[in-house]
């Protein structure tokens, strides 16, 4: 770009407020000078660490109150060496002082999972009360990794859950988006 026509985009520019061309002269000199416009998809990308115990938190909120309409915890899986009552109030995975349901605490730990299905699948069968699962359910899986994963869609996809999850202003819906992000790597349900 010359000078001249530089010169002639500034003053065009101190007049562009009362002229309302100031985007575009904006946008313009972005163009020539090969600086990508504003307000296009260009990103960034934050890395954010987050304390388990607020993850925890989230997950207490979506069992609690934001997932009851459509998930069902169907069975829990166990790392070698550790079993339910070791979840349970008492046990050696539960953390000093601040009791949580053994369901808030096996997904963090390596090795365990909680395996959860839409409850509109479960059906009783009369029998004792348990349940039976049709044939070619959905059976999805939470851990560590797939807690890992759902923060990072959530991040991403779900801005503004994500910032009432950080700015801790998340509530039962806040965790519900999060268990979903966490299964099924999008919101499914709504």
């Amino acid at each position: 770009m010359t000078d001249a026509r530089l010169r002639i985009m500034l003053r065009n520019y101190e007049q562009a407020p009362s002229l309302g061309l100031a985007d575009s002269i904006i946008t313009e000199y972005r163009r020539i000078t090969g600086l990508p416009a504003l307000g296009t998809s260009e990103e960034f990308r934050v890395a954010s660490t987050v304390p388990e115990q607020r993850v925890r938190d989230l997950l207490t909120s979506a069992l609690e109150g934001g997932t009851g309409y459509w998930a069902f915890i169907w069975d829990q899986e166990f790392a070698p060496g550790l079993e339910y009552a070791d979840f349970r109030e008492g046990g050696k995975m539960q953390i000093p002082n601040n009791y949580h349901h053994p369901f808030e605490l096996i997904p963090f730990v390596p090795g365990c999972a909680l395996l959860i299905v839409d409850s509109n699948e479960v059906s009783s069968n009369n029998e004792g009360g348990e349940a039976d699962l049709p044939e070619g359910t959905e059976i999805w899986r939470l851990d560590r990794q797939s807690i890992q994963d759902g923060l990072q869609v959530m991040a991403t996809n779900y801005p503004r859950h994500w910032s009432n999850f950080i700015e801790q202003n998340d509530d039962a819906e806040t965790g519900d988006v999060f268990l979903q992000c966490c299964l099924m790597g999008k919101i499914v349900y709504c």
